[in-house]
């Protein structure tokens, strides 16, 4: 996985985004349930760990604290008042660090809308060319996780692919395990609320928004069986999390065989890993199946390569086909990246 940690701001610090996790409760029995709701009064949990990394339960502390003490100024005219001018006298409002901690607080709170909004407003206020930093880039992640969570799924995938469209790429990619950041459920009912901190940096972030997009797409892949774009985005975005991802790409190949007809020629220049190639042209050998694997290129003869048409045809497949292979070594998410600068729309117009 790429290790292209972003520059830390000012002072040296990592800079973090909290999201909503929507985890489902074990099944207890009604002793230990009653237990619960007497211990507690809250179904919102706040877990402010990212993989290895455990912050100080003061974190919380503080955080629930600032939390309540922002309610409480605002809970009356006259504190919400004074409070309003001391800020305006102080430029507060021009902190960054004092919106971020409204839309964390509203995450808090479960007003997604209204975190939404307060991170669609600082988003906009900053200039392009301050929007691939951390501090920047978080208020897009947030919104994600927003988005995803108020089940509106094309905004999510949406700023997914402007999250990932906009990551550094100064440095030298690596291979590592799979990703270890759980994603948001989308439009999923949850049991209770469980809230943690993300990393800004790619190897955090990545894993992240695939997630939400391969999620989007899945449901609309599976549930529509004329949706061979959606169906082929999906091959391509199961590569980042390889072999993790066997099962799901197993699901595709049994949806294929079913439709008996399937075209993913505009995005097998994106497919680098061996097991799904040898799969696809395993598929497109089948004589019960039409596979169509790549396009003739424009300005030749407007001949589709597909299963069994000649022998030129088939050498031209194979040829493309070995051309993917010989990419196998390439770190996947330069791959991803020029995908989603070039496929975006495509993404989007599906949901």
């Amino acid at each position: 996985m790429m290790s292209c940690d972003w520059p830390h701001p000012p002072g040296g610090q990592p800079c973090w985004v909290m999201i909503e996790e929507r985890l489902v409760r074990p099944v207890e029995d009604k002793s230990a349930a009653k237990r619960r709701k007497l211990d507690d009064s809250s179904e919102t949990h706040l877990n402010f760990q990212s993989g290895s990394v455990t912050f100080d339960q003061r974190l919380v502390e503080c955080f629930t604290v600032a939390t309540n003490c922002w309610e409480f100024l605002q809970s009356n005219v006259t504190y919400r008042g004074e409070f309003s001018r001391l800020c305006q006298q102080w430029g507060a409002f021009e902190w960054s660090w004092l919106s971020s901690f409204r839309a964390d607080m509203n995450m808090y709170k479960g007003e997604h809308e209204i975190a939404a909004q307060v991170l669609q407003h600082e988003w906009q206020k900053i200039p392009e060319t301050e929007r691939t930093k951390p501090e920047s880039l978080r208020y897009l992640i947030q919104t994600v996780n927003c988005c995803a969570l108020m089940g509106d799924i094309k905004g999510a995938c949406t700023h997914a692919c402007d999250v990932i469209r906009l990551l550094p790429d100064n440095t030298e990619p690596q291979k590592g395990s799979a990703p270890a950041v759980p994603p948001p459920a989308i439009n999923r009912p949850p049991a209770f609320r469980q809230l943690r901190l993300l990393k800004c940096c790619c190897a955090d972030t990545i894993p992240f928004c695939t997630e939400v997009i391969i999620k989007t797409l899945q449901d609309i892949a599976f549930s529509d069986p004329t949706q061979d774009l959606a169906l082929g985005q999906l091959v391509v975005l199961l590569q980042y999390n390889w072999p993790r991802e066997e099962e799901r790409f197993a699901s595709i190949i049994t949806a294929i065989q079913k439709r008996k007809k399937f075209s993913i020629a505009d995005y097998l220049p994106y497919i680098i890993v061996i097991d799904m190639l040898e799969e696809l042209v395993f598929l497109s050998n089948c004589e019960s199946l039409e596979i169509t694997l790549v396009a003739q290129a424009e300005g030749s003869r407007t001949r589709t390569v597909t299963r069994g048409l000649n022998r030129e045809a088939r050498e031209e497949l194979m040829a493309a086909v070995d051309r993917q292979v010989q990419r196998c070594h390439e770190p996947i998410e330069p791959v991803l990246r020029e995908f989603f600068q070039k496929e975006k729309l495509c993404i989007t117009s599906e949901k």
